[in-house]
């Protein structure tokens, strides 16, 4: 019989599935691209990618892959200057990977862990039938005891029987509990090897954008994507130096950057912003207030900030037995994905979701599987066991806690694999100036570091130089001997607004020594911003009593006291300062009390607050004295303390 022919519009179907099969599977186009910029807010960052790619004729779908799973999927922008093509759509997935193939080593470990896990199911099954027999013989021992007419050497063989039967069943119990004792520290420690080996590479999930084009032909396009990633920020810090007061402040801008945005920064372009990604850029409207009986303002409630989201979210949680042991190497599997992890050697796990994800599975070999619903960030669990064997057949307290086991095995710390970050190195020396351009918008300041950055995604802060000033001010010492007999250098700096200048700490140095750190609260300052940099040593101030003048006497029911102070400050420097002395006399708060002072030339009385300043001009190697003198008056019934 020969072969029919194939009907043509067969043929023809054939052939346009074959082909719509062949572009289905060329759809997907995946695209690397790497990091070109990054402008760190406050909080938060934006990071800039680039990519080139050639985009076919038709539509076809531009996987950009290897992306943060932290990027916020309302954030991504994409952008592209090619003309010969349409951008169609622009969204968010995210990428779980598939479960690496397990590895000889780890293949043979499972096997051996099959093999134990064999051993002890024949010991069970073997103690299973002991058991039953063991039932069989109490029967039959208590149907002999009833029975009568059986001879004494029947009776006596039958007794023998039973009991040369029994030693041997409890004596096989002592034995197979020392076997399933070693059978269970061999396997404990298979699968915390397992359990390393496993996590040596974790599946990370990461985020993927998904462009949809259309083109009339073949055209190559360079391509623009940022997004928003939560875990960064820069925090300003400043080091104020003054050499000599003779010269303008050196003020060094500073900035500490860190970021743990799952992608390491490596020789990027690098923006410091004022900005706020989470703000609301919409100003507050008000609502009319009308008023009735019983009526109450309107309330206004600020705008909530944007939380930046990520595409995921992470749970972590301790898989453990009845006795609060970790199952070392139980297996954590998100509910109808193949997206898993196993426990570490404390029986910690940690497991990046996805969003719509709504339960876990544990299971571990030899316990009931157990699924719960994700309620939070963390889900500890409690596996229990799927034999009762161990319950049913311990006839002695012999055998081993498995705390007792776990504290016999080597070191956890050994093998560990919630490993610890070691200890931070000491922060590293403050980098060269580097050039630095800035951007003024209407409502925030950018810094741009004119030079590459590498920034790696730990966590750790590193030191950015923004900006270095000259700032023109004008020095003052200031003494308050009342409370401290030290001068403190104050430096007041006008107009510095034009710098930018954040809130932020100070780390101070004077005449190349450092004297410690305040902090800078820009939001305080007025037209003056006053820089205070610590006690002057080479100012020597001394306050003393004027024990003459110290007096006390009674007149007419008037009570009298006298108080005076002199105060002598030395400057040991070699160029003339500013020096403002601060002090204070009582002020009354009775029409019945009266105070006279007499204050030496210079001084300056404010009488509401009873402060007094003396503003002095001291040159080099010389010393000044002011002294103030008061009295007080006061009727005998109202005592008055001055000391």
């Amino acid at each position: 019989m020969f072969p029919l022919p194939t009907p043509p519009r067969l043929l023809l179907s054939v052939l346009v599935l074959l082909c719509s099969v062949l572009v289905t599977a060329q759809e997907e186009m995946p695209v690397s691209s790497t990091i070109e910029e990054a402008t760190v807010f406050l909080e938060g960052a934006q990071v800039t990618r680039t990519a080139t790619a050639t985009v076919p004729a038709g539509r076809r779908a531009i996987i950009f892959t290897g992306l943060t799973a932290d990027l916020d999927p309302e954030s991504v922008k994409v952008s592209t200057r090619e003309s010969g093509f349409l951008v169609l759509s622009v969204s968010h997935r995210m990428n779980f990977g598939t479960p690496p193939e397990p590895g000889p080593e780890v293949r043979e470990l499972e096997a051996r862990v099959e093999t134990l896990d064999f051993e002890r199911d024949l010991i069970s099954t073997r103690a299973n039938i002991a058991r039953e027999e063991e039932e069989i013989l109490r029967a039959n021992r208590s149907i002999s005891g009833q029975a009568s007419g059986l001879a004494a050497e029947d009776l006596e063989r039958a007794v023998r029987f039973h009991r040369e039967r029994l030693t041997e069943i409890r004596m096989n119990y002592l034995r197979w509990n020392r076997q399933l004792d070693s059978l269970a520290k061999v396997r404990e420690s298979l699968m915390k090897q397992l359990a390393e080996m496993r996590g040596k590479k974790p599946q990370k999930a990461q985020s993927e954008i998904v462009v949809i084009t259309e083109a009339e032909r073949s055209a190559t396009a360079d391509f623009r994507l940022s997004y928003l990633v939560p875990e960064a920020g820069w925090e300003p810090y400043y080091d104020v130096r003054v050499t000599d007061i003779s010269q303008p402040v050196n003020l060094r801008y500073r900035a500490k950057v860190s970021q743990d945005s799952g992608e390491d920064w490596e020789d990027i372009k690098l923006t410091l912003s004022t900005g706020d990604p989470k703000g609301s850029a919409v100003a507050p409207s008000l609502e009319v207030w009308r008023l009735y009986g019983g009526s109450r303002p309107p309330t206004y409630r600020p705008l909530a900030a944007r939380d930046i989201r990520s595409g995921y979210r992470s749970v972590s949680g301790r898989i453990f037995d009845a006795n609060g042991e970790p199952l070392i190497g139980a297996t954590v599997l998100v509910q109808g994905t193949t997206i898993g992890t196993v426990a570490d050697v404390d029986g910690n796990f940690r497991i990046d979701v996805p969003m719509e994800a709504t339960a876990l599975t544990f299971s571990y070999t030899g316990y009931r599987s157990s699924s719960r619903p994700i309620t939070g960030g963390r889900l500890d669990v409690l596996l229990e066991d799927a034999a009762e064997f161990l319950d049913e057949v311990v006839v002695t307290g012999r055998a081993r806690s498995r705390k007792q086991r776990r504290d016999e095995r080597i070191s956890e710390e050994d093998l560990s694999l919630d490993y610890s970050p070691p200890p931070p190195p000491p922060p590293p020396p403050a980098p060269a100036p580097v050039p630095t351009t800035v951007y003024r918008q209407a409502t925030t300041v950018s810094f741009q570091i004119d030079l590459p950055y590498s920034i790696p995604s730990d966590g750790k802060e590193r030191d950015v130089e923004i900006n270095q000033h000259q700032l023109p001010a004008h020095y003052t010492h200031v003494t308050v001997p009342k409370v401290n007999e030290a001068a403190y250098l104050t430096a007041a700096v006008t107009n510095w607004e034009q710098y930018d200048l954040l809130s932020g700490e100070i780390q101070l140095f004077f005449e190349g020594t450092y004297l410690g750190r305040s902090y800078l609260d820009v939001s305080a300052t007025e037209d003056t911003l006053n820089l205070s940099l610590g006690k002057d040593p080479n100012v020597v101030v001394e306050r003393t009593e004027i024990t003459e003048f110290r007096k006390e006497s009674f007149l007419g029911g008037k009570v009298s006291q006298s108080r005076g102070y002199r105060i002598e400050v030395r400057n040991r420097k070699e160029q003339p300062i500013r020096l403002l002395v601060k002090e204070q006399i009582p002020v009354s708060a009775d029409n019945e009390i009266t105070v006279k002072s007499e204050i030496s030339s210079g001084g300056r009385l404010e009488s509401e607050s009873g402060m007094v300043r003396w503003e002095l001009q001291l040159p080099p190697q010389r010393e000044v004295k002011v002294s103030l003198e008061y009295t007080v008056r006061a009727p005998r019934h109202k005592r008055i303390y001055l000391d």
